[in-house]
């Protein structure tokens, strides 16, 4: 509701500043009148000590590693030194999703294995530290953290 108490609705419902005729609905679609839905999927991966599973800060040495290769813009640092992020291309179906996602963590994998380490996929590492994490050396991540301390 805004100030008034009158009830406020989006742009979809009321038409106004929407591409939707007014009544219309977000799934109203016009197919073949406009560009087709994309796909894209991005994960996020904790690079782990090979043996004992501790969080590692080797990002600098997987993006060493994938350096020239074909899959190496998919392939991205986090905030921090321990996490790796991959993206798929703009994919048109979700076996497309389904065939990049398999070949691009097959890559990660592999590359992690060849560098003494494994990947893992979870919200939080079992029992390392946030604080002894690293943050990764890109402004961005920089300012988030300076912002966030200094607030």
């Amino acid at each position: 509701m805004d100030s008034d108490g009158k009830q406020i609705y989006p742009p979809s419902i009321t038409g106004k500043g929407a591409r939707f005729a007014p009544g219309g609905s977000v799934f109203d679609h016009a197919f073949g009148q406009s560009d087709p839905y994309t796909l894209g999927v991005e994960e996020e991966y904790m690079l782990l000590d090979g043996e004992t599973f501790d969080l590692v800060q080797h990002i600098d040495t997987v993006l060493a590693a994938v350096a020239g290769h074909e899959l190496e813009p998919v392939i991205n640092p986090e905030l921090m030194q321990s996490v790796l992020e991959i993206a798929t291309p703009v994919c048109h179906t979700p076996a497309e999703i389904a065939d990049q996602l398999c070949r691009i963590r097959a890559y990660v994998i592999g590359v992690a294995r060849d560098e003494g380490m494994r990947v893992g996929s979870a919200g939080t590492h079992p029992f390392s530290l946030f604080e002894r994490q690293r943050i990764t050396a890109k402004d961005r991540y920089r300012a988030l953290v300076d912002t966030r301390c200094n607030t």
